[in-house]
């Protein structure tokens, strides 16, 4: 392999697969999910009514609104990761995170000082 740009760490491509694979085993992994559905559902479910299809049902329209969610969180991540990756915003960015530290340090140096 070539070596890395001074001060850049290699690029890594992950393949879409890769990045369902992890974020499905996240969530699975997450006890959150099944405590928010353990806590809310039952108050959905109607006395006498068959629960099961209606537990069923709910978790179904949860599932898609969930899917939505996160297709539409990931489509504004790429846009932004491939936003963020060009050299000018790049630029940008290092100046404006290297401004904002200087001023920190500034700023502890004229508190230690006046102390």
């Amino acid at each position: 392999t070539a070596s890395p740009a001074a001060g850049h760490a290699p690029r890594r491509s992950y393949s879409r697969r890769t990045g369902f694979g992890a974020g499905a085993f996240s969530t699975l992994l997450n006890p959150k999910v099944g405590l928010f559905y353990l806590a809310v559902v039952p108050q959905f479910i109607p006395h006498g009514g068959n629960t099961l299809d209606t537990a069923m049902v709910l978790g179904a329209i949860e599932s898609a609104i969930g899917f939505l969610y996160l297709a539409a969180v990931a489509v504004a991540a790429a846009k932004a990761m491939a936003w963020l990756q060009r050299p000018r915003v790049s630029s940008w960015l290092e100046r404006g995170s290297s401004g904002i530290i200087a001023a920190l340090g500034l700023g502890v140096l004229a508190s230690s000082t006046s102390s």
